[in-house]
């Protein structure tokens, strides 16, 4: 009995050394703490909670009696709640982006560029420059559509020429046509793939291609006689297979007469009107433009400059200047070969010896070359008066009489062979009664004046009973002699004899 009390009281001493020895469980506290003390907690009550059994399994093995003892088991992890680190966390690099399939960049404005001006209804091709940025092909199943804004006359799609690899570049053109109406107009062009994605453009503006553009007022140059380029469409356009229209489209095959605001010439690009012209596809296509009515005066002079325009250098033509007179009869006024060399022809042509003729000029173009860049240019064509129409020879009034008359009368040389008559009452604000040209009777007698006297200024008084007046007159001679009083009275009977048939 004693032993097995000793033995008892053994076993519980023992038990309560174990139970001393175990890791205490800590107690922790209802409110949340940081995640990462949290599973540190974690770690530490697991491992004491295995120690614990395996001490406990290893007492119930070396004793004798066979009484169980259970383990105590940890209570239950509370839940906690994260917060933010008071400390900045390492950057984590960002995870790369796969390349895209369909992807485009604009590289530049070929031709046109943003805000050109145009006259109303003219022609143009506008031309961008793309790159493929993606990781796709391009083939002709891709385009470029019309998106929004003015169509000005173009296709609503425009296929890709051809085949364009990842990192290539390529150029794509659209023809368009500036409205008759004045204004600013603007288009959006977009890039789509066969499944009707629209591609991304890069380095643009909203993913799209813009064309934009100023029509300005077609006026003519008042510095000429006649502008042929602001009446280009007034002529009878033809090529090799019939009649034109004006203006044209510059892919016709049956040929084209375009205009072109801001020219680029091979040798230099311009700011004034040029007509382009296009032949007709073939051997020897040619182009021709046949121009209103026109009476030459003495001293007009026919001027214009002429060659291909820049980037053709295949371009090979002949340009011809004729003339039909009203008889139907065609005459040639000059002939000049162009190809691309970097060089341009001016026209200077005298049209003198056409005096008071009234003709049809036709400005010609033919093709020796290459179709497509058959492509050349009159530049500024137009009739230039070299002697001015304002030069004042003589000035002659009359004033007075019972009916107090204001009469005028002034003549004019308007060319070496040519002068003119007006007349005009110094009242209503020098109301025009009349005028007309000098016939050559008329013209030879003020030429020998002119030649015989020098400047000078007279008065005749011609006094009658009913109506006495007096006439007053300036004479710009060049001659060497002074007009005496005789000379005086004829050049006033002239004048006032032309009055009179001028003011009925």
């Amino acid at each position: 009995m004693k032993n097995f009390l000793r033995c008892g009281l053994f076993l519980l001493v023992a038990a309560a050394v174990l139970s001393a020895c175990a890791p205490a469980i800590p107690t922790l506290p209802p409110e949340a703490i940081y995640t990462a003390a949290a599973e540190t907690m974690e770690t530490r009550l697991t491992l004491a909670a295995g120690e614990t059994a395996v001490a406990l399994l290893t007492q119930m093995a070396q004793s004798p009696t066979p009484t169980p003892v259970m383990p105590t088991l940890p209570p239950p992890l509370p839940t906690f709640t994260s917060r933010p680190p008071t400390s900045t966390p390492t950057p984590v690099p960002p995870t790369p982006i796969p390349a895209t399939c369909d992807l485009a960049s604009f590289v530049e404005h070929v031709t046109i560029p943003d805000y050109a001006t145009f006259v109303p209804g003219a022609n143009f091709i506008k031309t961008w420059r793309v790159q493929n940025v993606g990781e796709c092909i391009w083939t002709p199943a891709y385009s470029l559509v019309f998106a929004s804004g003015a169509a000005l006359g173009a296709p609503s799609v425009v296929g890709l020429a051809g085949t364009v690899r990842p990192g290539e570049s390529f150029d794509i053109s659209v023809s368009f046509t500036a409205p008759m109406e004045t204004g600013f107009y603007e288009g959006r062009w977009v890039l789509r793939s066969p499944s009707n994605q629209i591609i991304d453009i890069l380095s643009s503006e909203q993913t799209a291609l813009w064309v934009r553009i100023q029509v300005v007022p077609l006026t003519p140059s008042t510095d000429f006689s006649l502008d042929m380029a602001v009446n280009a469409c007034e002529a009878r356009w033809r090529s090799g297979t019939g009649l034109l229209g004006c203006p044209g489209r510059q892919d016709d095959r049956n040929g084209a007469v375009m205009l072109l605001t801001e020219p680029n010439l091979e040798s230099r690009r311009e700011n004034e009107l040029a007509i382009w012209l296009r032949p007709n596809q073939g051997s020897n296509g040619s182009i021709s433009g046949e121009f209103p009515a026109y009476r030459i005066r003495d001293g007009d002079r026919f001027m214009a400059e002429i060659g291909c325009l820049r980037d053709n250098p295949r371009c090979n033509l002949t340009f011809r200047l004729d003339y039909r007179a009203l008889d139907g009869e065609l005459w040639n006024l000059g002939a000049w070969d162009e190809v691309y060399d970097g060089f341009t022809t001016d026209i200077d042509i005298d049209l003198s010896a056409l005096a008071g003729q009234t003709i049809q000029l036709i400005l010609g173009m033919t093709n020796h070359g290459n179709y497509q860049d058959a492509n050349g240019f009159w530049f500024a064509p137009h009739i230039d008066n070299v002697i001015p129409t304002s030069q004042l020879v003589l000035n002659w009034r009359r004033q007075g009489g019972l009916r107090n008359v204001c009469d005028d009368l002034r003549i004019y040389l308007t060319g070496r062979r040519s002068g003119e008559a007006r007349a005009s009452t110094c009242r209503d604000n020098a109301r025009e009664l009349g005028r007309s040209s000098l016939s050559a009777q008329e013209l030879d007698q003020v030429l020998n004046w002119i030649d015989r006297f020098s400047a000078f200024d007279g008065e005749v008084y011609l006094a009658s009973t009913d109506d006495p007046v007096t006439s007053y007159l300036v004479f710009q001679g060049r001659g060497r002699s002074e007009a005496l009083s005789n000379d005086i009275n004829l050049i006033s009977s002239f004048a006032q004899s032309l009055f009179n048939e001028l003011s009925r």
